[in-house]
């Protein structure tokens, strides 16, 4: 399972300005920004745009399926067993992204420490 605070520091020098590829620090500016762009449903598409951000342009999976296979190599990298449950979770966080998007429906509070969670352990992995 994830663990349990959103609010875990990122590794010492992750977002001290080491030099780290574009994509990877514009990822740990958007994750460390996130409090400050407003409400639940603002912090939401910025979150989920520091785990876009990360996959490179023109994967033949499409965004969705390359972030999916950028969370599990990063949190199975870094040891972690139950990406069958990150990956459940993740389907739930893309559908409650859709349906805020294309439809207005707020997303929850569970929802977005969620997605927190998935952002910061993604971040964590690939800064190390």
């Amino acid at each position: 399972m994830l663990a349990k605070s959103p609010g875990a520091t990122l590794p010492q020098g992750a977002a001290s300005g080491a030099k780290q590829p574009p994509n990877l620090s514009l990822a740990l500016e958007l994750y460390s920004d996130c409090e400050f762009a407003g409400e639940r449903n603002a912090q939401f598409i910025v979150l989920m745009t520091a785990l876009e951000v990360l996959v490179a342009k023109g994967n033949a999976k499409g965004k969705r399926g390359a972030v999916d296979g950028l969370v599990k190599q990063m949190l199975t990298t870094a040891g972690r067993s139950d990406w069958k449950t990150v990956k459940k979770t993740l389907d739930k966080l893309y559908t409650a992204r859709n349906a805020l998007v294309h439809d207005a429906v707020s997303v929850t509070s569970d929802q977005l420490v969620s997605l927190k969670l998935i952002v910061r352990d993604t971040l964590k992995a690939a800064s190390s």
